[in-house]
């Protein structure tokens, strides 16, 4: 082996190429990192009563979110029935925030208002006179 072949041609390009790649790297496990996190929150809302998990309250600023729970369900749904376990998780990946810890009780009243939207097979969308008055 001769010495050009063990030692990088110039040191501080090297240096330049590995930390260029070091940063796409962590780029790219930043975002797998936030695409886990939005998955695990959303499931933990729905499977915290499921599962019987006890938290304990906190005292937390309620959310400002820009829709109410119920315009932002007729939002989701508008275009394709869903199921609380899915309205759920889009919920989550589109920011909305809940202030309780068991945020599918504030799905499940949302959902079973009378009038505002129908279930057919599990699934649920926005009644007819619902979307007419809902302006987008």
């Amino acid at each position: 082996m001769t010495e050009s072949e063990t030692k990088p041609a110039n040191p501080f390009k090297e240096y330049l190429r590995l930390k260029e790649e070091l940063l796409k790297e962590r780029a790219g496990l930043a975002e797998r990192i936030q695409q886990i996190n939005t998955v695990l929150n959303a499931q933990e809302f729905y499977f915290s009563r499921t599962a019987n998990v006890k938290f304990r309250p906190r005292r937390v600023e309620s959310p400002r979110n820009t829709m109410t729970l119920r315009d932002a369900v007729i939002f989701l749904t508008r275009d394709k029935p869903m199921t609380k376990e899915e309205i759920l998780m889009e919920l989550g990946e589109v920011g909305y925030e809940f202030a309780t810890s068991k945020p599918i009780n504030s799905l499940n009243t949302t959902l079973y208002a009378k009038g505002v939207f129908k279930r057919e097979n599990g699934k649920f969308s926005p009644t007819d006179e619902t979307l007419s008055e809902f302006m987008f």
